[in-house]
């Protein structure tokens, strides 16, 4: 599709909040990349009394030794303490050997659990290559094949940004995840036992600045203006619409959904954007479900077939991978790909509890599921405990959506040629984050405005770029249907923030929005045929603007 993008006032400012993230951001503004090893000594670093540590040809040779030593004192760390950095490095671990990195240690207990460690082992199945230590579960293969494996050379990518920490294996990321209880602290490399022998090489570092905080999540929308409402009234399934089948009925205080072969959804007619969304889920044993968010409900969505669903004018229609899917699974294996409170093939959730090993998800009971999104953030929290998150900006507004699905595997190994399946949700109910009570452009949903101009020439993803003093930067706003009212969003790669006094008539478009750094913004312009222009003014003075829509 072609890109056309705004001009955007200010880019000292408003450069990077648009495409780049946090991580981008602060490496533009970094120190230089700097090696934590010089290759002939152990200079700048402490060496534990559990290994031996050696220097051959360049390389740093850790091995552990027998005896009893406290978990932190299976580490080298560096003398040094960092907050905010990209390190990168590479490892030869050797068959059946386990280590890890140590991030923000503090210096006190077990690094993996005062500050972070990311894991260097390629068998663990609760947390595999790349995992952020009991934070971020990653999938441990990419296109059926293992990320990394035992004695062979493998490079690691760690990045550190505020409460951000993101992992890649091989130029593949596995890992992302947002934490807080370690912002500062030493770098570690883990000599976990007796048995390991660990060979690191060409440890390239680069410090980065500070960044401001934003507040957590789930801090941030429990705290932010409105309430929850029911998405089920108890009765019937107005406000529902079934999508590629299954059998949905009101039962009283659940909607029920049963299905003998296949995958069936009922989603919501309305669009949500940024909420929590909160139910519980039941499915027979051995069932599979799902909650959908965010799906871009296509038309006459009653109608469709799976076929239908694979792809259309080359979009994919498939809700775990147009929208996003949180997982409803019982199976308590623990290589179980997609365990439940998964967010599907984006971010792996923990199945289990790390001290009693039990399954999170509870079979043949009620199940209490937490869904937080906010800009391209997504976390999900099953009975109580986090248990997924990712970063993905896939779809930003959409329905919301229940499944039900019989897995071919579960027919056959129940030796049936049909095996009916029943899921059951209840006390569904979602929370808006963000959204204010703009003036709706008309009195009813859809229509047209003044000058016979139509909301849905607004509504959409707008790319944008800023340019000030010759300078260029990308920028992104949002424009959807919230209900009655039309809504807008300046949107940065891990959140959207509202713009107010939103209007559009006769053509003409205008709105105000606060950037954290650049304060208080209005736009002022026109939209025609799919093009936008005008003024946008701030403190800067005034800047020129133009644009088209994604």
């Amino acid at each position: 599709m072609e890109r056309w993008l705004w001009i955007f006032g200010f880019a000292a400012l408003f450069g990077g909040c648009g495409q780049q993230n946090d991580t981008q951001i602060a490496a533009d503004r970094s120190s230089e990349w700097v090696s934590l090893f010089n290759g002939r000594d152990y200079s700048g670093w402490k060496i534990p009394i559990s290994a031996t540590c050696e220097v051959v040809d360049g390389e740093m040779v850790l091995r552990g030794k027998e005896g009893r030593f406290a978990p932190e004192e299976r580490w080298i760390y560096t003398e040094r303490s960092f907050g905010n950095f990209i390190l990168k490095l590479q490892y030869y671990c050797n068959a059946g050997g386990n280590s890890g990195v140590a991030l923000r240690y503090p210096g006190r207990e077990n690094p993996a659990y005062s500050g972070y460690e990311v894991q260097i082992e390629h068998t663990k199945t609760m947390n595999p290559i790349g995992s952020i230590y009991n934070v971020s579960r990653p999938y441990a293969t990419v296109d059926g094949e293992p990320v990394a494996q035992d004695e062979q050379w493998n490079t690691l990518e760690i990045r550190c940004v505020g409460d951000e920490i993101t992992t890649m294996v091989n130029g593949h990321q596995v890992a992302y995840g947002r934490d807080r209880r370690s912002l500062r602290g030493t770098i570690g490399l883990q000599i976990h036992d007796a048995h390991a022998v660990l060979r690191f090489k060409d440890i390239q570092f680069r410090e980065l600045p500070d960044v401001i905080l934003e507040p957590p999540i789930e801090e941030f929308s429990q705290n932010a203006p409105g309430e929850f409402v029911p998405l089920y009234n108890g009765t019937d399934l107005s406000g529902w619409v079934t999508y590629l089948g299954g059998d949905w009925q009101a039962d009283g205080a659940a909607i029920t959904g049963t299905i003998d072969e296949g995958t069936g959804w009922l989603v919501t007619e309305n669009n949500y954007s940024d909420f929590i969304l909160s139910l519980d889920v039941k499915v027979s044993t051995g069932g599979n479900s799902g909650i959908l968010i965010r799906f871009p409900l296509p038309e006459n969505p009653g109608q469709r077939t799976q076929e239908e669903a694979l792809v259309e004018n080359n979009r994919c229609l498939q809700p775990a991978y147009a929208g996003h899917e949180v997982q409803v699974w019982d199976n308590p294996a623990p290589d179980c790909p997609n365990p439940s409170g998964s967010i599907y093939d984006v971010g792996r959730a923990y199945g289990h509890t790390y001290k009693s090993n039990r399954p999170i998800f509870r079979t043949g009971e009620w199940n209490h599921y937490v869904i937080y999104a906010r800009g391209a953030q997504l976390r999900t929290y099953l009975n109580g405990q986090k248990v997924a998150e990712a970063l993905s900006d896939r779809e930003l507004s959409g329905s919301v959506g229940l499944q039900v699905q019989v897995l071919q595997e579960e027919k056959d190994k129940a030796g049936v040629e049909h095996v009916p399946y029943r899921v059951w949700f209840k006390n569904i109910k979602i929370k808006r984050v963000g959204v204010n009570p703009f003036r709706p452009v008309t009195e009813t949903q859809g229509g047209t405005v003044a000058g016979g101009a139509s909301e849905t020439d607004l509504i959409g993803v707008w790319n944008t770029i800023s340019q000030y003093q010759g300078s260029e930067y990308p920028n992104d706003f949002e424009f959807a249907k919230e209900g009655d009212l039309l809504v807008g969003y300046f949107v940065k790669p891990a959140s959207k923030e509202t713009v107010s006094n939103l209007s559009f008539a006769d053509g003409k478009l205008t709105f105000e929005f606060n950037h954290p750094e650049a304060g208080e913004m209005k736009f002022d312009g026109t939209i025609s045929a799919g093009k936008m222009k005008g003024d946008m003014t701030g403190f800067f003075g005034v800047a020129d603007l133009m644009g088209r829509k994604q």
